[in-house]
C-alpha cells in the first residue's frame, strides 16, 4: 500500500497479513493477538430456509467469481464464501471472544 512506503508498517492485526505484504502480523512476531475482518448478510427471522440457501447460493456464486475476487484482491484482501452453519459458528466464536474481552476489561456502555 503506498502510506506503508512512506512511513513503513510494525504490525498487521489482521490474523493473516493480506493487506500489507511484507508487514508481519502480531502472531508472527511471537504475540497472540489478532483480529480478522468480516462480512456477513443477514435475513429476518422466519426467512424459509429455501429462501436462505437460494439467497446463499447467488451470493456465493459472486463473490468466487474472478471479476469480483479481482476487485477485492486489489483491496489487499480476500473474502471467503462460507455457507450458513460455518457463519454462525463464526459468529459464536466471536461472541465468545469479544465477550472475554469486554469482561477482563471490565467494559461498560454509558
Amino acid at each position: 500500500m503506498q502510506i506503508l512506503q512512506k512511513v513503513g508498517g510494525i504490525a498487521c492485526v489482521l490474523a493473516a497479513g493480506l493487506v500489507a505484504d511484507g508487514v508481519p502480523t502480531l502472531r508472527e512476531q511471537g504475540l497472540s493477538f489478532g483480529v480478522d475482518n468480516w462480512t456477513g448478510i443477514f435475513a429476518p427471522a422466519g426467512t424459509p430456509d429455501d429462501v436462505v440457501e437460494a439467497l446463499n447460493a447467488v451470493i456465493v456464486e459472486v463473490i468466487e467469481s474472478p471479476a469480483v475476487q479481482e476487485q477485492i484482491a486489489k483491496l489487499g484482501t480476500e473474502y471467503k464464501a462460507v455457507d450458513r452453519a460455518a457463519f454462525q459458528a463464526q459468529m459464536q466464536a466471536e461472541k465468545q471472544t469479544w465477550s472475554q474481552v469486554i469482561k477482563a476489561g471490565d467494559i461498560k456502555v454509558n
